[in-house]
């Protein structure tokens, strides 16, 4: 069994504020989505891949292939019908490019956004400065990334769309700041303010988050481990935004066994710190390893789409939940 849907979104935006600007854009989302079921005995798994950009349909000609977008979803469900139980404990993890990045927009992100900040309510509160990752973790939250989900020319109060790094090297360097937190905090403004729509008030937030590409291979990071997970993708998790603590589970993994990647894993999840995983992190991938994943994130009752975004990334210990 499977389902196609193809979605696009087309918003004509203007803004104007106190400050004198006065704005327009017109942004496009397109989107492909498609799910399958794969079925043996009574034994049912679904495979679910879903591509897409902020472009308009020429998202058929430079990025997305329907047919292999098909494949992988297929491919997914029908080798989760022969996964095994996976190993519980304290075990290496590799995160594949694109979606592998939900972590850092959940668990780190969020912790990064201006309101949580000054409301004390945020681990990283007064770490400007601090040394909270490895020499590997550079971290961006960027709006001007051409044709990514999050991007725009700008921000939604009107504001040129910026690219913020907000940890350089395992250095705290920035926060996710709007216009009103610029105002209340004197932390420097970089037209993170967006908003559903007319209707509701400016949050500072994410637009595409990522992981910066390093100079590690892939294989050389499967090489390194023993016994691991490789985590593809995700389902439902849940983060505390407070202390950073976050639960997600796989909803494709495989094991990793002597240097080899090796069966499918059921019944996996990840459960960790945002601020602590950062100094676990042993390995990132290059350049050409990067990719981008969209998605529509929640906060103070408002959904804007946002993006995600890393190469392959090595977590050397963290708490694998398994069934094994």
């Amino acid at each position: 069994q499977v389902s196609v849907s193809l979605v696009q979104s087309q918003r004509h935006i203007w803004v104007a504020n106190s400050l004198g600007n006065y704005t327009e854009e017109f942004r496009v989302l397109t989107r492909l989505a498609v799910s399958a079921v794969a079925k043996l005995g009574s034994y049912l798994e679904r495979g679910f891949s879903a591509p897409g950009k902020a472009i308009g349909i020429e998202l058929f000609e430079t990025s997305v292939d329907p047919y292999e977008v098909g494949q992988k979803a297929a491919k997914v469900a029908v080798t989760n019908l022969s996964a095994i139980d996976a190993p519980s404990g304290n075990l290496p993890v590799i995160l594949a490019p694109g979606f592998g990045g939900v972590i850092f927009h959940e668990a780190t992100g969020h912790g990064l956004e201006a309101d949580g900040i000054r409301k004390g309510t945020s681990v990283f509160k007064d770490k400007i400065g601090q040394k909270i990752g490895t020499d590997k973790v550079t971290l961006i939250d960027s709006g001007t990334l051409p044709g990514e989900w999050g991007s725009g020319q700008f921000d939604d109060e009107g504001f040129e769309n910026q690219h913020t790094v907000l940890i350089e090297n395992g250095v705290l360097k920035a926060y996710m700041v709007d216009y009103r937190e610029h105002l209340l905090t004197g932390l420097p403004h970089s037209s993170s303010g967006r908003r559903q729509s007319y209707l509701h008030a400016p949050l500072p937030r994410m637009r595409n988050t990522y992981l910066a590409p390093g100079s590690d291979k892939f294989e050389d990071m499967v090489a390194d481990i023993k016994k691991g997970i490789y985590a593809v993708r995700f389902g439902g998790g849940q983060v505390d935004p407070s202390t950073g603590n976050f639960v997600f589970g796989v909803t494709e993994g495989y094991l990793i066994e002597n240097g080899k990647i090796g069966k499918a894993v059921k019944n996996v999840t990840l459960a960790g710190n945002g601020l602590e995983i950062l100094s676990h992190i042993v390995g990132v991938s290059g350049e050409e390893d990067m990719d981008f994943s969209p998605g529509m994130c929640g906060k103070g009752g408002q959904s804007v789409p946002a993006g995600i975004g890393q190469p392959y990334v090595y977590v050397d210990s963290i708490l694998v939940g398994g069934t094994k």
